[in-house]
């Protein structure tokens, strides 16, 4: 279960100021400029980066995924999301519009 369920309401979206990014054979490199640092994300990590748009929600974005990939409520899928995303908040690499 996800630990702040009042998340599922914000949009994510790209800190596109502070980053430079590139998928190369299916993972996506980020380059955060203020401290110069990269981080990689594998495929799953860039499906869910594309589906960042500024326009979908967080609910939006967890049911696409697990609609598109098929999965049962009870496997965790939403709070591997929620995860995912929360860490992208906390490093600044994404914001809630």
């Amino acid at each position: 279960m996800l630990k702040d369920k009042s998340q599922y309401g914000h949009r994510p979206i790209i800190n596109k100021r502070q980053l430079a990014w590139r998928a190369i054979d299916g993972e996506l490199i980020i380059l955060y400029m203020p401290d110069n640092k990269v981080c990689k994300l594998n495929p799953m990590g860039l499906y869910i980066w594309n589906q960042i748009d500024g326009q979908k929600s967080l609910r939006n974005i967890i049911d696409h995924i697990k609609a598109e990939f098929d999965t049962p409520p009870e496997d965790g899928l939403d709070e591997d999301i929620f995860n995912f995303i929360d860490g992208l908040l906390k490093h600044d690499i994404i914001k809630y519009e």
